[in-house]
């Protein structure tokens, strides 16, 4: 019956191959509708933060003709959009509207020295009538709604208010923007963004009276300030982000979703909104205060990174003002921010260079040319379990069939329960399995064509053998006469190479296929499970070489696992252990855009970048991608160096990775991939040179160390 089962099994790896064929070819259609989605939105929007100025301008002598020149040098730059609040009392003092003055303040200026201690009022006068008549209104809508009274106060000839709030209390209320404000910056020829805050007891009919206003000043994008969207917070009870969304379509208004690490929350709501407005949302990256000191260099190469890496269609600039250690005066960042802009290598013109329009951020036009997408979607799930299935054939041959039917069935179990999540999981274990099974097949082929390489089995490797034992590393460095040519060699293990690449591509093009949707374009929804991708597959090839390469019953693997268990432990050991978990954590620490770096890889990052337009990614062209190919190198040309294949999936596991960041377009990604491998066989002609040198000079001289 076992055997009749085994050969059950084998001819399934057919069909299983068949399936895999099947879903890639289902995949094809949905990833040319995310390509064409990427292809809709080439605006591309500069705004500055309005808020960061009137803070600069309060170390200026003359701070609104400080602000007006300002606000012009930064429109001869590049920036075409400024981003204003909800107006507070602060701010309409600071852009020179009013006038606050505390208790004593007000005292002195009626004409007496004694303020009431038991009262803390808050008062203003206006600058002019204009001003008054603009913002009284405000001021008093605002402060009724929250029960607070608000008494005329006049001084001389001078309009004002007296708030029966305290003036720390009061003053940074946000109400509704100012239309002084408002007017100025339109009538500069600024396009205008509005950052918006949630807050309790949202009145929408007041909101409505607010967004028909922005409406009129031109505003296309609201940028929510804080930490949830406006409408969050009264949502479960009385729908408000539901009013909100259709405030926003009524107004052909849309939402910019802040870019976050990975690891850190969107804003509350953010997602919901962004659905009820169909989407109509762009991606912004913001570059904080304190990091707009950088050079105009590394800002500028940032700024057209997120663009064309990301899918960003809008960049929030802030600036601060800080004390130059050097001089002890004070600077702002302005200039800085200006010189990352403007000229030829500025963000702005090599933005252009790259095909983008500056001007308006466009949202993306979703393609939806594929009738029968969900059809499509059930014969990828298909391959993903054939592939999954295959791969565990290479461990256990009586596995494939059973892996794929229970696959089947806990993916129809967990469509009941969540089809988003049976994608994003599917999604993992394409990703998982595609390079894992590439590398095994890889250590398969070499090891079948010239016979097994010494390793478990000899006494020579420097492993653990069947029986327990443990011998030195002579194994590794004892090598004898050459069986092929260097060329020949070389050429095979590039195939070899490529060969693993275009298997791994089928658990890229899974990947694609399954998540490409709209909302991983926006990164409203991520791809899970990336510190898994980044080990599994290691794991996997790690195990696969140890127990199950030599194709050993289960047996014998048993007793291979308890030689290992029961092996005597030496000291160096336990320092390659500790060495090699060093370096683990640190592979880990590198995932993300803000991953640890070594010194000057930045520097080298951006020469890539600056050079080639696209970076490829160092683990595959100056790791992974070189060793394979060497260790295939040794195994065709001296029968050596499997354990080189092994850390071979480093770069075949990078590449899945690389179509991981869903946010990227497909293009770039394809194109650092291309890079990646191209610039790996360049690498591998170096390591493989310098190999060979070494061996034979290590020929020489073998004989003194057959001690190890």
């Amino acid at each position: 019956m076992l055997a009749s089962f085994l050969r059950w099994n084998r001819k399934m790896q057919r069909v299983l191959w068949l399936i895999v064929a099947l879903g890639v070819m289902a995949s094809l259609p949905m990833a040319a509708e995310r390509w064409q989605t990427e292809q809709s939105s080439g605006g591309v929007e500069i705004v500055f933060d309005f808020a960061d100025l009137l803070v600069l301008s309060e170390f200026e002598a003359e701070p609104q003709t400080f602000m007006d020149q300002e606000l012009a040098a930064m429109q001869g730059a590049g920036v075409t959009t400024i981003a204003i609040y909800e107006a507070t009392l602060v701010e309409m003092q600071q852009t020179g509207h009013i006038k606050l003055y505390t208790p004593l303040e007000a005292a002195l200026l009626e004409g007496s020295s004694w303020a009431d201690p038991d009262t803390r009022h808050t008062y203003l006068l206006f600058s002019g009538e204009q001003e008054r008549a603009a913002l009284q209104p405000i001021i008093e809508r605002y402060f009724a709604s929250l029960d607070v009274p608000v008494h005329r106060w006049d001084v001389d000839d001078r309009a004002g208010l007296r708030i029966e709030m305290s003036q720390n209390a009061a003053q940074q209320l946000p109400m509704e923007p100012n239309p002084l404000l408002l007017d100025r910056l339109h009538g500069m020829g600024f396009q205008l963004a509005a950052r918006l805050s949630d807050r309790p007891q949202l009145d929408m009919a007041k909101t409505e009276e607010m967004i028909r206003m922005l409406h009129t000043y031109g505003v296309r994008t609201i940028i929510f300030a804080g930490q949830a969207v406006t409408g969050f917070t009264d949502d479960a009870e009385e729908h408000t982000l539901t009013a909100m969304a259709e405030l926003m379509n009524e107004y052909g208004i849309r939402i910019a979703l802040i870019e976050t690490d990975p690891s850190k929350p969107q804003q509350k709501g953010a997602a919901k909104l962004a659905y009820l407005t169909d989407y109509e949302a762009v991606r912004l990256h913001s570059i904080l205060e304190g990091e707009m000191f950088q050079s105009p260099a590394t800002l500028s190469d940032r700024m057209v990174l997120a663009v064309t890496d990301r899918n960003i269609r809008m960049i929030y600039l802030n600036a601060s003002i800080q004390r130059d250690t050097d001089t002890a005066f004070l600077k702002n960042s302005l200039f800085n921010m200006r010189e990352s802009l403007k000229g030829p290598d500025g963000a702005v013109q090599r933005i252009q260079e790259e095909g983008f329009r500056m001007g308006e951020a466009e949202t993306f036009t979703v393609a939806d040319f594929v009738p029968a997408d969900k059809l499509l979607k059930l014969v990828v799930l298909a391959g993903v379990f054939a592939l999954a299935a295959l791969l565990a054939g290479m461990f256990f041959q009586w596995s494939p069939l059973l892996v794929f039917v229970g696959g089947l069935i806990g993916g129809a179990g967990l469509y009941v329960l969540s089809p988003m999540l049976l994608l994003q999981a599917a999604a993992l274990l394409a990703a998982i399995s595609a390079p894992s099974l590439a590398v095994i097949l890889a250590i398969r082929t070499l090891a079948r064509k010239h016979g097994r390489e010494q390793g478990f089995s000899s006494s020579r490797e420097g492993v653990v053998e069947q029986k327990g034992d443990t011998v030195g590393l002579a194994g590794w460095l004892l090598i004898g006469a050459p069986d092929k040519g260097m060329a020949s060699s070389w050429l095979g293990a590039v195939g070899l190479l490529l060969r693993t690449v275009a298997i791994s591509l089928i658990g890229i093009i899974y990947v694609v296929g399954l998540l490409h949707t709209i909302t991983y374009l926006l990164a409203i929804d991520l791809f899970r499970g990336v510190s898994l991708l980044k080990l599994a597959p290691i794991g996997i090839v790690v195990l696969y070489y140890i127990f199950f390469r030599d194709e050993l019953s289960l047996e014998r693997i048993a007793g291979r696992v308890k030689a290992i268990l029961m092996a005597n432990i030496k000291v160096v050991y336990i320092v390659i252990l500790g060495i090699v978990g060093v370096v683990g954590l640190y592979y880990l620490s590198r995932a993300g855009n803000a991953g640890t770096t070594l010194p000057y890889e930045r520097a080298f990052r951006a020469f890539l970048e600056n050079t080639l337009g696209v970076r490829p990614r160092t683990q595959e062209f100056l790791i992974g991608h070189p060793l394979l190919i060497a260790g295939a190198y040794l195994c065709l040309r001296y029968r050596k160096g499997l354990l080189l294949v092994v850390l071979g999936v480093i770069g075949q596991l990078t590449m899945v990775n690389t179509f991981t960041h869903l946010h990227t377009p497909l293009d770039i990604s394809m194109l650092r991939v291309t890079y990646g491998v191209a610039f790996g066989l360049l690498v591998s002609v170096v390591l493989a040179g310098v190999l060979e040198v070494l061996i034979r000079s290590w020929r020489k001289w073998a004989h003194l160390f057959r001690v190890f």
